[in-house]
């Protein structure tokens, strides 16, 4: 539970904005129904629908990166978009939920379908493209069938690269390089650039260096970086932790232009 840096949903600023998803709903794996992931956030999604549904459209996120990481659900995404009987259930389900919250749409969070290091199976893909076909009839490829992909660019890299290629090399968790070639397959894809929504991070991902004086993309990390007294999670800060890092300890920003990516250094982290 984040300890503060908490905004109420009577408190967001909406200014600009046109959709707010609310993250995240889960998938029974049994059932393939659909509730919040947490129903503490109950009164939230209520709140959240109350104040600003007259501002914008309200949309609920579906999965996540936990959802693929917990041995309960890991397969779920890809159980479920296997079988058209599942897809049934999983629509009738994901009706009844929009209805229950008053909500205007719904946001497949699948990380990553096909990638067997997140559990995906080969099949995923043209799977996924049923499935959302079929949820589309029930509300020319995917692209026919969705209002928007949201392209996550940040991420790339973090602590759970340990293996292959990068191992224990430092790499930053965002790279404009690496997004300008994935964007690239989705040219090859014919993907109309207009439904092309590029998801921005607030937060950082971080290192505890194994040589403090060797501080740069491709040296060596022994582990996650210290947790900050927000998030309280190693590995990353939020935006508000790190500009108050900076802040205090007096740390010098360095904008690595090629990559597009800010860095900091300080210590072992």
């Amino acid at each position: 539970m984040q300890q503060c840096n908490k905004i109420d949903p009577e408190n967001i600023n909406m200014d600009g904005l046109t959709h707010l998803f609310l993250a995240f709903a889960g998938i029974n794996p049994s059932n393939f129904e659909v509730s919040l992931a947490n129903p503490a956030h109950e009164d939230l999604c209520t709140r959240l629908v109350h104040k600003n549904s007259n501002i914008c459209e309200i949309w609920i996120a579906l999965g996540g990166w936990a959802f693929t990481d917990v041995d309960t659900t890991k397969k779920t995404w890809s159980e479920l978009a296997s079988c058209s009987n599942s897809h049934q259930r999983f629509i009738a389900s994901v009706k009844v939920f929009m209805a229950k919250y008053k909500l205007k749409g719904i946001d497949i969070d699948w990380e990553y379908p096909g990638t067997p290091e997140r559990n995906g199976q080969p099949d995923d893909t043209k799977n996924l493209v049923s499935l959302v076909k079929e949820m589309h009839a029930a509300f020319r490829t995917m692209e026919d069938y969705v209002d928007f992909f949201g392209l996550i660019t940040y991420d790339l890299h973090g602590a759970w690269n340990n293996s292959g290629y990068y191992g224990h090399k430092i790499a930053g968790h965002i790279n404009i390089s690496e997004i300008q070639n994935m964007i690239s397959l989705l040219w090859y894809a014919k993907i109309n650039p207009a439904k092309i929504n590029l998801g921005l991070a607030y937060y950082g991902q971080g290192y505890t260096l194994q040589d403090p004086s060797c501080n740069w993309a491709g040296c060596q990390w022994t582990g996650l970086s210290d947790a900050g007294s927000c998030t309280m999670t190693r590995g990353v800060m939020l935006l508000q932790e790190i500009e108050t890092l900076i802040s205090e300890k007096g740390i010098q920003l360095q904008l690595l232009q090629k990559k597009m990516m800010k860095q900091i250094t300080f210590g072992d982290q």
